[in-house]
């Protein structure tokens, strides 16, 4: 997988998991922090929608949706990790 892949072939799911998490945070008080966009934003997206297609986040909404009960992962990468996704 890479950064906003839909290749998968449970990709609407593992985005429709990561939308549910993204309500569930943003009702708790989550803002995400635009400073990690290093690009310009199109008509078409937003900040959550561009953060939300960060490889970290695609391979949580994997691991949740293969699993009933997740299990713990580990999500290495040697390239920089924004801090939204930490």
């Amino acid at each position: 997988m890479r950064a906003y892949d839909r290749s998968h072939l449970d990709s609407k799911k593992i985005f429709e998991e990561l939308n549910r998490l993204n309500e569930e945070l943003i009702s708790h008080g989550y803002v995400s922090d635009p400073s990690w966009i290093t690009r310009p934003i199109e008509n078409d997206q937003t900040v959550q929608s561009i953060l939300c297609g960060h490889i970290e986040r695609l391979a949580i909404g994997l691991n949740l949706i293969q699993n009933p009960i997740p299990s713990p992962i580990q999500v290495a990468n040697n390239l920089r990790i924004c801090g939204d996704c930490r």
